[in-house]
């Protein structure tokens, strides 16, 4: 694997005066929370004081995906799609109105 595409599975984020490797397939979602963004994860949960905006740029060309403006998923996890929410690891979430035509056409609806 070139370190190009090494690079893009995972990002160093700094949490609890460390930094701490996040592999980009291990988050089910991320979660704005105030000034702070909640990483839930299969290991933790993480709050770091990124933005979404950061880790949606740092996560193009993964399975990431903004489904509304408090909301970043991995669609690896997706369990249920209805027509206003999605399902990942037992926790509906809100898709925003913005968003859904970019969801239904990356899950082909």
């Amino acid at each position: 694997m070139s370190q190009k595409n090494q690079a893009d599975t995972h990002l160093f984020v700094y949490i609890n005066k460390k930094t701490i490797k996040v592999i980009f397939n291990d988050i089910y979602y991320l979660e704005a929370y105030g000034n702070y963004v909640k990483l839930y994860t299969k290991k933790d949960l993480l709050l770091t004081k990124k933005t979404l905006s950061f880790f949606e740029e740092k996560s193009v060309d993964t399975n990431l995906i903004r489904i509304n403006r408090s909301f970043i998923i991995n669609t690896f996890y997706i369990t249920k799609v209805d027509k206003n929410t999605i399902v990942i690891n037992d926790e509906e979430l809100p898709i925003g109105q913005t968003y859904r035509a970019i969801l239904n056409k990356i899950i082909k609806l």
